[in-house]
This record gives structure tokens, C-alpha cells and sequence, in this order.
């Protein structure tokens, strides 16, 4: 009778756990120009991305409450979902290279965290980017929606992801790596 128990009452958890999906990735306009810029001006005219990693590899779900678990689009990885939106935009701008020999930079990245925003949605994301010579840097991308629901939070990855790729654009050492003058 126990065993019965317990069963209906994780047939009951499970019925009430429901999944919201992350939406595809859109271009960020901002990130193709801020691209064209760093990679217009500067020495390196083509950016390679090899395979990213993860402190939690393959993880395309994220519980979101105890009601709640977030997938994302064809149950893609997370750190995979970030290189191919990074992918798409260096694309867009006309620097991607998939010749990591003959491309003028190479990365990778390695996500070191991916979790809800703790004030109730939104999303907080640590990234660290190292290029084909072993400097690295990393970035962080806190992204809060106050009092959010699940629905709204996996709708948020996606822009929260956009402003991830513009933090590397954007940071110092990208900038000094692709040959930009520095301030």
C-alpha cells in the first residue's frame, strides 16, 4: 500500500510539471554592426569557433521552480545553442570561418553557469571565452525579470543570449585580440 503511495504521488508531480520552451535565437542587429566594427578595423578578418563545453555537458532542460522545466529548441544543448547563435551572427557580419587554420582568430567556450535569475526569473549566464593562443576572459550576463513566470523566462533566453555575445564583442580582450586599439 505504501509503494501505491508513493507512486500516485509522483504520478501527480510529474503531471504537474510543465515545460516551456526556449525560443529559437533571433540576430541581434547591434551584434552584426559591433562584429563588422571589431572585425572591420582590426587585423582579424575571420573568426573560427570550435565546439563549446559546459560545467553540466548536454543539458537542455532547466527546472524552472517546481512546476516548470524549460527545453530548449530540438533539445539542443545549452552551450551548443550559444556557439550556434555566436556562429549565426559572425556569419551575418561575413567573418565566420569554418577553416580554423586559415582564420585570423579561433575560439572556444566553456559555459561555467546557466541558472534562473534568483529574483524570479531571467536568467544568469557565465561564459569564459579563450582564444587558439590560451588567453581567456570571461563574461557574465545577468539578465532579471522580477516576479517573472516560466513562460516569460524562457522567452527571455534568447535576448539574454544576445547580450551575452555583445558582453564578448564588447570586452577588452576580444577587442586587443582581433585588433582593435584599446582605450
Amino acid at each position: 500500500m505504501r509503494r501505491l503511495g508513493i507512486l500516485f504521488v509522483a504520478i501527480l508531480l510529474l503531471a504537474g510539471c510543465e515545460t516551456f520552451p526556449a525560443h529559437k535565437y533571433s540576430l541581434s542587429v547591434n551584434n552584426i554592426n559591433a562584429i563588422k566594427d571589431t572585425m572591420g578595423t582590426g587585423h582579424a578578418r575571420s573568426l573560427a569557433v570550435r565546439d563549446f563545453t559546459a560545467a553540466s555537458p548536454g543539458e537542455y532542460e532547466i527546472h524552472c521552480g517546481i512546476n516548470g522545466l524549460i527545453t530548449m529548441p530540438r533539445r539542443t544543448p545549452v552551450e551548443k545553442y550559444i556557439r550556434e547563435a555566436l556562429i549565426d551572427e559572425l556569419k551575418e557580419a561575413d567573418v565566420y570561418s569554418l577553416d580554423q587554420i586559415e582564420a585570423t582568430g579561433v575560439i572556444t567556450g566553456h559555459l561555467k553557469k546557466l541558472k534562473i535569475h534568483p529574483t524570479g526569473g531571467g536568467w544568469l549566464i557565465d561564459l569564459t571565452i579563450t582564444f587558439k593562443s590560451g588567453e581567456a576572459f570571461t563574461v557574465s550576463e545577468s539578465y532579471p525579470l522580477n516576479g517573472a513566470q516560466c513562460n516569460q523566462t524562457a522567452a527571455a533566453l534568447a535576448p539574454a543570449v544576445q547580450d551575452l555575445i555583445h558582453q564578448i564583442i564588447a570586452h577588452p580582450a576580444f577587442q586587443k585580440k582581433m585588433g582593435m586599439p584599446t582605450n
